[in-house]
């Protein structure tokens, strides 16, 4: 979807007008306007970058079309404009995102940063300064004196110069090599807003305002450096607002930018914005911020937030569209899968939510009947729901490993052992006895005795995960003769190697038992261990008494 909506959404008591294109599966790019503008200056520019991403772009309190109710008594600073801001993409329920900033956007972008410094995934600055020295000598100098004194007759001089026609139209055709082809609704419709009642008084106070910036423009700088968030710098070389040398001490913090000069004044957009969108796209596409893993751990970031909204087969659909034909890659999605599996406690309630999904695109892979059917290249051939199953057991396989191997955070183990056997528990791989028989064996080594407690405790606890999440299903699957009967019988394909089946006798089973009972009561590792050790020793006692 490439059109673009207009919508308002009440936030931090601001009705808040806002453009918008693009699937909402998609990565999110937030466009913050200027002074005197509003998201109307990215008119053209949604269209084209809404083809690949989510485009929101908001009209700040005082500007464009939103509006603030009288009894709200806002008060219009920089620091309350991020407010607002924050409290629009709760309201949208946005988490991560791209941001291009301009002008004023600057300013509100870093401060936001500083308060959700994991939130920005890229920087696009469109003579957006962090710099005293982007600071325009001749425009802002009496800005500057104003700051100094804050006279009444500052910033009467201010409103002469800055909040007339003349003004708003030297900034949207300054710098241009082709003014007359700039069109002319842009600074009509911002002159005409400027001038509606008690619209002089808020500029007026911002641009007082924005004498507060300046002292945090190190704290910006910092961010920059430590955040490690890439930027890249499109700049009107000829804006004499916010200049060039402001595009260049972005090099002084960021290691990972790229800057393109533009042929184009203040307002680059009404001009260049094909070229700017373009630059956007490669930037973005180069960072991996348009990949199918990216799409796909947005979905399910936001699908796994506590107030989430987004039921588990919507969830499916969103992520099963991420895919070209909509014919998922298994490794792709179980490798996105773990990552944040891992993240996720072991006895937290979006394992199960996560598993769930799988279980749903799973299910939903019967209807997967010639996905390749607009490619002619591909092979066509029906892909049901086993077959599914059996390419998913094949990728999870891959992704084994050892609490101690590398740097592996040993709860990270334990995580992804919870999520492994939520994913068997839940049928959604070909049934084998590989990986219990793998995290068994290999959990109750003599050579762990040498190892560091809590690698110790990682092994014991992630080995637990699979008795206490599908106790009962290993049991049957690899003790009950009938179980074990049919599973002989069921074709495996291509897997058959991979997953013969290898049965767990009754010693084996009470080895593992003793196992357990004796970290239970080992005084070396912690409470959290010991409990999880002993409630897989009885849950292990209690189906050997319940099914034999």
């Amino acid at each position: 979807m490439t059109d673009t909506q207009i919508s308002t959404i009440t936030a931090d008591g601001v009705d808040i007008f806002y453009r918008s294109a693009g699937s909402t599966s998609d990565p999110v790019i937030l466009l913050l306007h200027g002074f005197p503008s509003s998201s109307h200056m990215f008119r053209n520019l949604i269209p084209l970058l809404s083809k690949q991403y989510r485009v929101i772009a908001p009209d700040f309190p005082g500007f464009g079309f939103t509006t603030v109710p009288t009894d709200r008594k806002y008060e219009y600073t920089f620091e309350n404009l991020t407010h607002t801001t924050e409290a629009f993409l709760d309201a949208l329920k946005i988490k991560n995102f791209a941001v291009y900033i301009f002008d004023y956007g600057a300013p509100v972008a870093f401060r936001l940063a500083l308060d959700r410094p994991k939130a920005i995934t890229a920087i696009v600055t469109q003579n957006g300064n962090a710099y005293e020295e982007g600071l325009g000598k001749d425009f802002w100098a009496p800005v500057q004196t104003y700051w100094k004194s804050g006279s009444k007759e500052d910033r009467d001089k201010i409103e002469s110069a800055v909040l007339n026609f003349d003004a708003t139209k030297w900034q949207y055709t300054f710098g241009s090599p082709h003014p007359d082809s700039i069109y002319p609704e842009s600074y009509h419709l911002d002159s005409a807003l400027l001038e509606r009642p008690g619209n002089h008084g808020i500029q007026l106070d911002l641009l007082y305002d924005y004498g507060t910036n300046v002292p945090l423009y190190p704290r910006f700088q910092q961010y920059l450096e430590t955040s490690g968030v890439p930027v890249l710098a499109t700049w009107g070389k000829n804006d004499p607002i916010f200049i060039a040398p402001g595009a260049e001490a972005y090099k002084k913090h960021v290691k990972d930018i790229k800057i393109h000069y533009l042929d184009a004044g203040h307002f680059a957009l009404e001009t260049n914005e094909v070229e700017v969108s373009k630059l956007i796209a490669d930037f973005l596409k180069e960072h991996g911020y348009d990949s199918i893993d990216y799409k796909i751990f947005l979905v399910l970031s936001h699908f796994l937030q506590p107030d989430s909204t987004l039921s588990s087969i919507d969830a499916a659909e969103h992520v099963i569209g991420v895919f070209p034909y909509k014919y998922p890659d298994l490794r792709q999605l179980i490798s996105v899968c773990f990552e944040i599996a891992e993240q996720i406690p072991y006895h937290h309630p979006s394992q199960i939510k996560l598993v769930r999904l799988l279980w749903i695109v799973g299910r939903s892979a019967i209807h997967f009947e010639k996905p390749y059917q607009k490619n002619p290249s591909a092979s066509v051939s029906h892909h049901r729901t086993s077959e599914f199953y059996e390419r998913l057991t094949e990728a999870t396989i891959d992704y084994e490993f050892d609490p101690g191997a590398g740097d592996v955070d040993p709860a990270r183990y334990v995580n992804s052992q919870a999520f492994l056997s939520l994913v068997m528990e839940a049928g959604c791989w070909i049934p084998t006895t590989r990986p219990v028989l793998h995290v068994m064996s290999r959990t109750f080594e003599k050579s762990h005795e040498e190892e560091p407690t809590e690698i110790r405790e990682a092994w014991i606890m992630g080995a637990a995960q699979w008795i206490l999440w599908s106790g009962q299903s290993v049991f049957k699957l690899h003790l009950d003769p009938i179980s074990r009967m049919r599973h002989k019988t069921t074709p495996l394909r291509n897997l058959e190697v991979i997953i013969t089946t290898r049965p767990i006798e009754l010693d084996m089973w009470h080895k593992w038992t003793g196992e357990f009972r004796k970290a239970a009561n080992c005084d070396d590792f912690g409470e959290e261990c010991r409990g999880v050790a002993m409630r897989a020793a009885d849950l292990m006692e209690a189906l050997e008494k319940a099914m034999l």
